[in-house]
């Protein structure tokens, strides 16, 4: 008989986590895995909510929303690295992946950065409107992007996507509803989307840059979406969805968004040539849709944008006097974010290091370039660091592009789009979040899970 002193050590052998981890559900690991994603976005339903029906509180909520994420999102890691390793024998796979590293390596030079910096109220908290605290800055790349490059279900991916697309749905014809109360007058209606501003379109945002950034990310999947979707229902509710995002879009007025998301449906038409050596009708349908829309719902609007890019760019070409005001003055802002990089390029100035100075001299506290934001933040070497994880993801792309999934492809186009746009904006707790989700999804190089090796009678 087995004495009670053995049990445990016996218990503990390797085989033994073998044996559990061949027990261990894939369904289960995978639920775990779309958590963070599906609790953000499904958030944004309650967001939605509490917008109409009493106030916004985003800003105080996502606290509780990225804690659970982190929760769940670190219990999914560690079921999946478990099997994973008893099924193939190492965990090299997945660390060798160079977003991984790069990430990484990112998220060292975030907290050397704050160490260096200090530990300030606004690295533990954010600040009041930004929520973003160095916790939050981790958490997009080793939980949104991470546990989300994970996911090897296509329907896991379908399933986050087309919930995303729903909510965004509700979202948009609720601020659509709030476009047409405030025409005509009835402003009770118009204050349900909008309370502190109610003839802006911000949807369940601060801001209308911010909801830009959130239409930009449904535009571009719906669109993807579309021209993979087989059935004639789901044709036509991508259709319809792309289409109202793009009036809400336009009625928005965030031209980096828009200009973007044109950017992003290019890009898409090329991701199928390449994909299918051929090109793909559907993808030039949309390209088509979405300049039709434009006209339609403000030509006016549309055109005295896009006439005032080639404008500001002309000036900052010739170094005109008026280039300092180009792109609502970000090329100013660009320019002073620069001269504070080069202050102190290694480790930058910690979070929100720059805002007092910047606010002071340019009137704004953010340098609305996101690759600018990381190297002032957190120094030129965390923003490579982020330049490259990025990067790899797309050039995982080219190197699988034969068997790259319909729902990879959405996700990559978006993505793409967010990367645009990212140029001349801000992250903020309730947008950059969605942009590591869909990059996680995009990523095609974590292993799927399987069946571990048998174990020989030797071994149990």
């Amino acid at each position: 008989m087995e004495n009670a002193t053995e049990r445990p050590g016996k218990l503990l052998k390797p085989n033994r986590f073998r044996i559990v981890s061949e027990k261990l559900p894939k369904g289960i690991i995978s639920v775990l895995l779309v958590f963070p994603a599906a609790n953000f976005i499904i958030a944004m339903a309650e967001e939605l909510y509490k917008t109409l029906f009493s106030y916004n509180s985003y800003n105080v909520d996502i606290f509780r929303i990225n804690h659970h994420a982190l929760m769940i999102g670190l219990i999914a890691i560690a079921a999946y690295l478990f099997k994973l390793y008893y099924s193939h024998g190492s965990l090299g796979v997945v660390f060798k992946n160079p977003t991984v590293i790069c990430f990484g390596a990112m998220i060292v030079f975030m907290i050397l950065s704050t160490w260096h910096n200090g530990v300030t109220e606004e690295a533990l908290f954010g600040t009041l409107y930004r929520s973003e605290s160095l916790e939050f800055f981790i958490i997009y790349p080793a939980i949104y992007y991470f546990v989300s490059s994970l996911i090897d279900s296509e329907t896991a991916k379908r399933w986050l996507i087309n919930v995303f697309l729903i909510i965004s749905f509700l979202i948009a014809a609720a601020t659509f509803m709030h476009v047409v109360a405030a025409e005509y007058g009835f402003n009770s209606l118009a204050s349900f989307t909008a309370p502190l501003a109610p003839m802006t379109v911000i949807g369940i945002y601060h801001n209308i840059n911010h909801y830009g950034y959130s239409l930009l990310i449904a535009i571009t999947l719906s669109g993807a979406m579309f021209v993979s979707a087989e059935k004639i229902a789901f044709q036509a509710f991508y259709l319809i969805s792309f289409i109202l995002f793009i009036i809400v879009l336009i009625l928005n007025d965030t031209f980096g968004a828009y200009l973007a998301a044109f950017i992003a449906l290019i890009f898409l038409t090329v991701v199928y040539i390449l994909k299918d050596k051929k090109v793909n009708p559907k993808t030039f349908a949309l390209l088509g849709v979405f300049i039709a829309v434009s006209l339609v719902v403000n030509t006016r609007a549309v055109w005295t944008n896009i006439l005032t890019f080639f404008s500001d760019m002309g000036h900052i070409i010739v170094s005109a006097p008026e280039a300092d005001r180009a792109g609502s003055s970000r090329w100013r802002i660009w320019k002073a974010t620069l001269k504070m990089i080069s202050e102190r390029p290694f480790l930058g100035h910690g979070v929100e290091g720059i805002g007092e100075r910047l606010m002071a001299e340019v009137g704004n506290d953010r340098p609305h370039n996101e690759f600018l934001q990381y190297a002032a933040f957190f120094g030129i070497p965390a923003a490579i660091c982020y330049i490259g994880a990025v990067s790899s993801v797309f050039v995982s792309y080219l190197r699988h592009r034969f068997e790259v999934s319909p729902c990879t492809i959405a996700a990559l186009t978006a993505a793409f789009g967010y990367l645009v746009s990212s140029c001349f904006g801000n992250t903020m707790f309730y947008t950059a979040p969605l942009f590591f989700i869909v990059l996680g999804m995009a990523d095609m190089r974590p292993p799927k899970l399987v069946s571990n090796k048998p174990i020989s009678n030797s071994e149990a």
